[in-house]
């Protein structure tokens, strides 16, 4: 299997394990009794729904396309990393993405 088969296959893993958790906590959400419950569970939800964006180098063709051994990649001959700068750099576009991740998964953290 090439790598962009293996990051479509693991795409539609990651999508049943996010929508079926998604499912969970709304269920959690529908059930509250009183605001603390709500604001819980919809914080539940929203780091959910940040924390487990697909970002990992198993849903990325060209980290699988590059990967040496098990986490461990050849960013010098990575296509993505030539435009965009190699994901290991925070000044990277990948870099930029998972660092404002951080921020607002600790943004959330004090949203209740």
């Amino acid at each position: 299997m090439n790598a962009l088969e293996r990051a479509k296959a693991n795409m539609k893993k990651w999508e049943a394990k996010y929508t079926q958790r998604i499912s969970e906590l709304v269920k959690r959400i529908e059930s509250a009794e009183n605001i603390d419950e709500f604001m819980n569970a919809k914080k539940a939800l929203l780091l959910h729904l940040i924390d487990e964006l697909p970002l990992n180098h198993e849903h990325c063709p060209f980290c699988l396309a590059h990967e040496i051994e098990t986490l461990s990649f050849d960013c010098d001959s990575c296509e993505y990393a030539h435009e965009h700068g190699c994901c290991y750099n925070a000044d990277s576009t990948y870099g930029k993405i998972h660092n404002a991740k951080l921020k607002l998964i600790s943004r959330i953290g004090d949203y209740w």
